[in-house]
């Protein structure tokens, strides 16, 4: 996930504080999302999809192992 939403936000030219800003986030609150360390809310997670212009599922789709892992 971190580096989808790094890639990003680097594409729309912005930094971690411009893009936190946008979507009512302290930096480091959005530092953590971005690298991996906590999760969004689903009202964040919308919010940043829309901030950069992606579908939420693109940013913030589960990996493989973990879709296999999910619900076993």
């Amino acid at each position: 996930m971190s580096s989808v939403l790094k890639q990003a936000r680097l594409a729309a030219g912005l930094t971690q504080a411009a893009l936190a800003a946008r979507v009512g986030l302290s930096r480091s609150a959005y530092a953590n999302i971005e690298q991996g360390r906590k999760s969004p809310s689903l009202e964040v997670a919308i919010r940043l999809a829309a901030a950069l212009g992606r579908p939420v599922e693109e940013l913030f789709a589960a990996s493989p192992s973990a879709k296999r892992n999910c619900c076993a």
